[in-house]
């Protein structure tokens, strides 16, 4: 085999501070548990062994969510930091809670000594990440930033170059660009980073700045020249780092990652494999079988008032795609006429538009106060639906829109849900034009890319603000 294709035995994609942040994973783990423990002994004299489930659980679901909100692998301001955390811990403390509800165990606990862990532990871990964040800025500060080169100048370089020197926590300083494209060095105006040339005098430049990395940063349809700089560069003892040019595509969960040693690069994923899906699942499911429950008497007397108010059945279902493109039967309070004809339009199926004839009169309230979708919490237990996703449209929907908007499918990478982020900022009921559509698909997919279960949290209590937003009908 040619050693130009020998795969390393080492990891390409590592961090360089893993050590730190393992450390930190571990203050963070020993510090609750510790506090946990001190409690415990403080109240009752030994470790009882409901504090020992819980125990376990604490470090299985704080593994799970802080990783899954990145607290040890990004680099972030002070105030973000603490905010992070403080995000990360609650989410933590909200699922064990839902867990002691759901198998009924919160009785076992002293609700004094559950108090005093959850204020400590903030505290204590609120001092170690400012502490960590201190002393990590105060050891960036004290070296110099190294000076570096970016080959390219498209939107590509304005971004790496935007992002190395406003980012406090890298180590270079891009110091100027160079590019063979006239155009793009004429157009570039990126202050404190001027142009320097050609990327045929770049072995000068490099002498003359003494710059120590070269970011390539060019297109994909330049990609040839990447290997042609790489290779002139070997000989100086300088960084060579090559930014991939995707982004010009649309990214769903996209990550990078490896196997065998071999980089891969994710450009369209589904967040939700292993154990952020369970966690997921798990709150949809217990707080789906709670609302069913709190909510039983609402449901079973909006079931009578459509049964006997107008012929037909209690219930809508419709086919729908689901989660990753299967065909799904959402169900819906009945809200409309079962012997209205059906009016046709350009996509087999009209929209229910604002005074749409349609609609009878208990129909316009449940509709316009959203109770006609409280049959989907039985989706949810299912599991064909989520409580938070992107919403699901009729399969006629579907396959109209699919070819009018680019990456409308993208969409279905994740499980539908009752609302959504796009429902959450005033994109619900009839998208009477291509556009309204277009941002309602934006959303969806801005949704996916920065999924968490705080998310879910925060657009199901922005949801109760807007049902009775005008835009529902």
């Amino acid at each position: 085999m040619s050693p130009s294709l020998t795969i390393p035995k080492r990891r390409l994609i590592s961090r360089p501070d893993s050590l730190a942040d393992s450390l930190l994973m571990v203050l963070d783990v020993a510090l609750v548990l510790g506090t946990l423990a001190f409690l415990v002994y403080q109240r009752f004299g030994t470790m009882l062994p409901q504090y020992r489930h819980l125990a376990i659980l604490t470090v299985l679901v704080l593994w799970v969510v802080y990783n899954n909100n990145e607290m040890y692998s990004r680099m972030r301001g002070f105030a973000d930091t603490i905010f992070a955390l403080l995000k990360s811990w609650f989410t933590v403390c909200g699922l064990l809670l839902i867990v002691g509800f759901l198998f009924r165990e919160t009785g076992g606990y002293a609700r004094g000594v559950l108090g005093w862990w959850v204020i400590v532990a903030t505290a204590g871990q609120c001092t170690v990440h400012a502490g960590s964040y201190f002393l990590r800025r105060r050891l960036v500060r004290t070296r110099a930033r190294r000076p570096a080169i970016v080959v390219g100048a498209g939107k590509l370089a304005v971004e790496l170059v935007n992002r190395i020197n406003n980012n406090a926590w890298m180590t270079d300083r891009a110091i100027g660009i160079v590019d063979d494209d006239d155009a793009e060095l004429a157009a570039w105006a990126f202050e404190g980073v001027p142009a320097l040339g050609r990327t045929e005098a770049l072995h000068e430049l490099i002498d003359r700045h003494g710059a120590e990395a070269v970011y390539l940063a060019l297109p994909i349809a330049e990609s040839h020249k990447i290997e042609q700089i790489y290779l002139s560069l070997l000989d100086k003892p300088i960084n060579i780092v090559w930014a991939p040019d995707i982004f010009g595509f649309t990214l769903i969960n996209h990550n990078v990652k490896e196997v065998g040693g071999v980089p891969l690069i994710a450009l369209s994923e589904t967040p939700l494999v292993g154990a952020p899906a369970m966690l997921k699942d798990l709150m949809d499911k217990t707080l789906a079988l709670l609302a069913i429950i709190g909510l039983s008497p609402l449901l079973a007397t909006i079931a009578l008032i459509v049964k006997y108010t107008s012929e037909g059945p209690i219930l809508f279902k419709q086919k729908r795609h689901g989660w990753d493109g299967k065909i799904i039967e959402v169900w819906k309070f009945r809200s409309m006429y079962t012997k209205q004809p059906k009016v046709e339009g350009d996509i087999g199926v009209q929209q229910a538009t604002k005074h749409d004839p349609r609609i009878t009169p208990i129909g316009r309230f449940i509709r316009r106060s959203s109770i006609d979708e409280l049959p989907q919490l039985f989706n949810v237990l299912q599991g064909t639906m989520s409580l938070v996703g992107p919403r699901p449209h009729a399969v006629e929907h579907n396959n109209y829109y699919a070819h009018k908007i680019d990456a409308y499918m993208l969409r279905h990478r994740i499980k539908p849900g009752i609302t959504g982020l796009a429902q959450a900022n005033g994109y619900r009921g009839e998208t009477e034009t291509l556009d309204k559509m277009q941002k309602r698909v934006e959303y969806d997919i801005a949704y996916i890319n920065n999924w968490s279960l705080w998310l879910d949290i925060k657009i199901m209590v922005k949801t109760v603000f807007t049902l009775l937003n005008k835009n529902a009908y």
